[in-house]
């Protein structure tokens, strides 16, 4: 008798020859052979076990010796190994996306979200995460503490985080304060509440802190480890239909920007070139071949979107969500990505995104990914975003330049900056800027277009009382948070700064008081921490 079971190769079966007679029990061989051939189908896994970066890619580094580079500002070595990180985590993984069976790289076997249970639901499994991805808005565009303003984003960009086996371990591992006390979750509300609590009320600003997330330094024998986050963001591809996707050109290449993004506007925080204003687009094309190169894209072309872009921007009157002006051809191999599921597509629907609407088999596609590593003790930061064709203007906020040799096929089209300092080196007062065109460029996020990763994530805390995060009912309560930085003139020193007061630092991470599952009721009723905002 054949056994079958389920095998992540398939399995061939020896030819059946059903030889043709008058005997009914040719008609049952034959059945019998439609039913092997079907039970014998390969089935997909619908688990995905996290890999680590490979050795190669000079990850992790010597602590030591990266703080050098950024204390003396040797940028041609902190972008070399920018470059190496970038390629390592698009690395293949060993596995494959189910359905298409396309290589999965490392990135995208981490737990994700899902380290964040909600209450009384189990804790999560850290050997494997189920192959769907859970996507929401950028929670930096409604930040429970910004500048006050409205953000309704009309972009076509969601996203979700992802930790490294070594974050995910430490983000869901209790954390007593001291020997023998009582262990504190950082995937739980009301435990990191409980936390900050728990402190005297003299405690410095310095020792209100959670432990750092953890880092051991390569050696003879040991490959070392590092903790590492990431947030990618992607927006949406038709699976059958060429799609435009926003391509950054620089400030002066948004719509209207001669009036709105003036020295005098960006000094008021009126600037916020977002996505859906850039005046040059790529129409993502996924019927062409995939060594089809990047290109001005064609007349027809261009006549083949507009359409889509009309029905796109009358979904969002007064607010577009393309303005594209210019455009580039790019085949979908151009970027990384990956088809959606049905369950994946109602996922990016019932985000707060407008226009273009999900189906199963469309392509969600990788235009921007923070990465931060512990590899330092304030973080390595390197962001990285989509830049078909040539870099922005005067290369800002950074380029494709310093490429290492390690970076292959789609990724070779992404840009990055850097930010391993908040400052040009320790002697200097010039601010680093570096942000992420899809990201920081968001009127929810203050001086974004003159932001750097360190300096922002420095100010990452949670605090005790509870607000509502909700714009409508049900409510849903979280941790009171610090506001983000209201400029970035100068560099802020972490341990004395007062907007800290009153709360527990996290690490430089903003996931700590986001990701957790917001709770249905405020499970404490304290009063809010007397806190700062950006006027």
């Amino acid at each position: 008798m054949l056994e079958t079971k389920p095998h992540p190769r398939p399995i061939r079966i020896p030819a059946l020859r059903c030889r043709v007679a008058r005997e009914h029990s040719v008609c049952t061989l034959l059945l019998t052979c439609l039913w092997l051939l079907s039970a014998c189908k390969p089935r997909e896994d619908p688990w995905i076990e996290p890999r680590p970066i490979p050795a190669g890619y000079d990850f992790p580094g010597n602590r030591e010796e990266i703080q050098q580079w950024a204390d003396t500002w040797n940028t041609a070595r902190i972008t070399s190994k920018a470059w190496n990180l970038w390629a390592g985590l698009q690395a293949d993984s060993g596995q494959v996306y189910p359905g298409t069976r396309l290589p999965m790289p490392v990135w995208d076997t981490w737990n994700g979200e899902e380290l964040f249970p909600a209450p009384g639901q189990p804790a999560p499994d850290l050997s494997r995460r189920k192959a769907a991805h859970a996507f929401h808005g950028p929670r930096q565009f409604h930040h429970p503490a910004t500048t006050g303003q409205d953000v309704t984003p009309t972009e076509q960009v969601v996203s979700f985080n992802k930790f490294n086996p070594e974050m995910a371990a430490y983000l869901t591992q209790g954390h007593p304060v001291s020997a023998g006390g009582p262990p504190y979750f950082y995937n739980q509300f009301t435990s990191l509440a409980a936390l900050n609590i728990q402190w005297p009320a003299n405690t410095p600003i310095a020792r209100r802190a959670v432990q750092q997330a953890p880092y051991t330094a390569p050696s003879a024998g040991n490959p070392g480890s590092a903790a590492m986050e990431l947030k990618p963001v992607l927006y949406l591809v038709k699976k059958r239909q060429p799609t435009p996707v926003p391509v950054w050109r620089g400030i002066e290449d948004s719509l209207n920007s001669g009036s709105t993004c003036t020295p005098e506007q960006q000094a008021l925080d009126k600037c916020h070139p977002t996505p859906s204003l850039w005046l040059t687009c790529a129409i993502v094309d996924p019927t062409a071949p995939a060594d089809a190169p990047i290109a001005e894209a064609t007349a027809e072309q261009i006549q083949g979107v507009a359409q889509l872009i009309a029905e796109a921007n009358n979904a969002s009157p007064g607010a577009p969500v393309f303005s594209c002006q210019r455009y580039l051809h790019a085949p979908l191999s151009a970027l990384y990505s990956f088809q959606m599921t049905a369950a994946e597509a109602r996922a990016f629907n019932s985000t707060s995104i407008e226009g273009l609407k999900a189906e199963a088999g469309d392509s969600a596609v990788l235009t921007a990914m923070h990465v931060n590593t512990k590899e330092l003790v304030n973080w390595t930061w390197q962001t990285f975003w989509w830049q078909p064709g040539s870099d922005a203007p005067d290369d800002f906020p950074g380029s494709k330049k310093g490429m290492t040799d390690k970076v292959t096929g789609a990724g070779r089209n992404y840009a990055m900056c850097t930010a391993y300092n908040q400052t040009q080196g320790t002697g200097s007062s010039k601010m680093v800027v570096c942000f992420n065109p899809y990201l920081e460029t968001s009127p929810g996020i203050p001086k974004g277009i003159q932001s750097n990763c360190m300096t922002c994530h420095g100010t990452a805390a949670v605090g005790s009382a509870f607000v509502n995060t909700a714009s409508s009912p049900p409510a849903t309560w979280a941790p009171q948070t610090p506001s983000y930085p209201c400029d970035y003139e100068a560099p802020i020193d972490f341990a004395t700064y007062t907007w800290l007061t009153g709360f527990t630092s996290t690490d430089f991470s903003w996931a700590i008081p986001a990701d957790p599952q917001p709770l249905p009721q405020n499970p404490n009723n304290l009063p809010l921490a007397g806190t700062l905002n950006c006027p």
